[in-house]
């Protein structure tokens, strides 16, 4: 079978089994022109002063497109574009201007910075001791609405809607004390086993999250958007409802005894622009790999691996030495990295990628040229989205 995988901005040709699986989403038609624009209009709330929080770059969803829409309809009002980052590099003038748009880029514009402690407002803890701080520049507006992405997360159980606010707009303490609730209060068994792909319920992350977002003192409504291959399938003004939608287009039950041998690519740009972005799809794929099993991954990561703490973490060249670390002093990318070295050696992980060898050796995985070998196992499955498509867990 001859096909076609995303790997950055290209597109590689690929020879799989005749047999193999293929695990894509259901089909969804595009979202209208005008719909888009009547359910971006029916969520905008009252104000003089409306900040609009955007994700950034590494998530797909048509920022510019969405203010195109939304922009010529709030004349006579004050509106600041915020750029939630989150611990994310910032983006450059460049990246801004193509994000936001010719429209976009004439309001004002404030991206994260959580690392400047005078840049936020606490608006309270949450019950597991998260220090709520978010942009003080944000909380000043007279009203909020986020335009947000909705797709699985690895250990969220899915991003979007209430992730505008924390990670978003949050300070970095704010940040590292809700993800370190990915770590079961007991070492022995290291990561908390409801903090995974596709779970909300009894998911402390998740929870954390959705708490420290019902404390913001500001009125907000939220535009949920779903996407396929590249497209705007659906806006929904309730998270609940937007994860049913990704749940029955995207999850996949993997099969009794699962697959051999997995081809998979994260889906190109931006999915796979650094490596922690792209890692997504691997977290994706394997849980229809059985242990042992290959996997293929197309992940390109032209920004190389995305966080100098996760690099930092896999220098200490063990699983147990990087679990120690995380107990002492927890980092986000710090738990990425946990969480890929656990892959390398539970799966025999070849990957194609821009990344130098050293962090595809400290990773576990071999790299790859790129060419599928003859004679791939007949329980082989293909994977072309990896980054939105996943196994139900």
């Amino acid at each position: 079978m001859q096909t076609t995988v995303r790997y950055g901005r290209e597109e590689i040709p690929v020879t799989l089994p005749d047999g193999a699986a293929v695990i894509a989403a259901c089909n969804a038609e595009p979202l209208p022109e005008a719909v888009l624009k009547e359910k971006l209009l029916a969520l905008v709330p009252a104000g003089r002063r409306l900040g609009i929080l955007l994700p950034d770059r590494t998530r797909p969803l048509p920022v510019a497109r969405m203010l195109d829409r939304l922009l010529p309809e709030l004349e006579g009002r004050e509106v600041t574009l915020f750029i939630g980052t989150g611990i994310h590099r910032t983006m450059t003038e460049a990246e801004t201007a193509a994000h936001v748009g010719a429209r976009g880029a004439r309001c004002r514009i404030v991206p994260n910075a959580p690392d400047d402690p005078a840049a936020y407002a606490r608006v309270g803890v949450t019950s597991r001791g998260t220090p709520v701080e978010l942009l003080k520049a944000a909380m000043e507006q007279d009203a909020l609405l986020g335009l947000t992405l909705v797709r699985p997360h690895y250990y969220a159980g899915f991003s979007g809607g209430r992730k505008v606010f924390v990670p978003g707009i949050a300070s970095r303490r704010c940040i590292q004390a809700n993800h370190s609730l990915v770590l079961d209060p007991d070492p022995a068994r290291g990561k908390y086993p409801r903090a995974v792909l596709g779970v909300l319920e009894g998911n402390p992350v998740a929870l954390d999250m959705a708490e420290a977002a019902s404390l913001v003192p500001v009125p907000c409504r939220l535009a949920h958007g779903l996407m396929q291959d590249g497209r705007l399938i659906d806006l929904l003004p309730d998270f609940d409802a937007a994860v049913e939608r990704v749940r029955t287009l995207f999850e996949v039950r993997p099969p009794e005894g699962r697959f051999d041998a997995l081809v998979v690519s994260a889906g190109g740009h931006p999915y796979d622009t650094d490596f922690i972005q792209g890692h997504k799809a691997l977290e994706n794929a394997v849980g229809g790999l059985r242990p042992g099993g290959t996997l293929y991954a197309y992940i390109a990561a032209p920004e190389g691996f995305g966080s100098p703490d996760g690099l930092e973490f896999l220098r200490l060249g063990s699983v147990e030495a990087a679990a120690r670390r995380l107990r002492e002093a927890f980092k986000v990318y710090g738990h990425t990295a946990l969480s890929i070295m656990l892959k390398g050696l539970k799966y025999d992980i070849r990957l194609h990628t821009q990344l130098p060898a050293e962090p595809v050796r400290l990773m576990g995985f071999s790299p790859w040229d790129g060419v599928l070998p003859p004679g791939l196992p007949a329980a082989t499955a293909f994977m072309p989205q990896g980054g939105s498509v996943y196994f139900q867990q």
